[in-house]
């Protein structure tokens, strides 16, 4: 079994002007961002974090918001090309993907993440490939 890590960070947040925004905001402020910018996806909330630079996908699917947490799933997207389906019974490979279709589907490496409103504190499970604790800074 694989060992994880589990990283702490304390979440300070600003507004336009750089005023520092007290941690009894951020509950607020994220459900108004995830209300208005999110896909419904029944049982969770699909949010793009992506960066209009970079052609891979960062997306943050949201579980839980309305409570007294932001918890959800973290994943960016990989190239396809460093990836490939295997018969174990043939051993031939197959491609996972069809090439040239990264921009409307994709693989992804996810962790998981969760804000506590009350304390500031983001929680990540740490996880090569997937997005670190960076992913807040959108």
């Amino acid at each position: 079994m694989a060992n994880k890590k589990v990283y702490f960070f304390k979440v300070n947040m600003s507004d336009l002007k750089g005023n520092r925004m007290p941690v009894g905001k951020y509950k607020e402020l994220f459900e108004e961002i995830i209300d208005k910018y999110a896909v419904n996806n029944t049982v969770y909330r699909s949010l793009d974090l992506s960066f209009e630079d970079d052609p891979m996908h960062t997306i943050w699917d949201i579980f839980d918001y309305k409570n007294d947490r932001l918890f959800g799933r973290l994943s960016k997207q990989r190239p396809s090309s460093s990836v490939i389906q295997r018969d174990y019974h043939t051993y031939q490979k197959s491609d996972v993907l069809p090439v040239g279709d990264q921009q409307n589907k994709g693989i992804e490496q996810y962790t998981f993440g969760s804000l506590d409103y009350d304390t500031g504190i983001f929680s990540i499970v740490s996880s090569k490939g997937s997005p670190t604790e960076k992913v807040l800074l959108f």
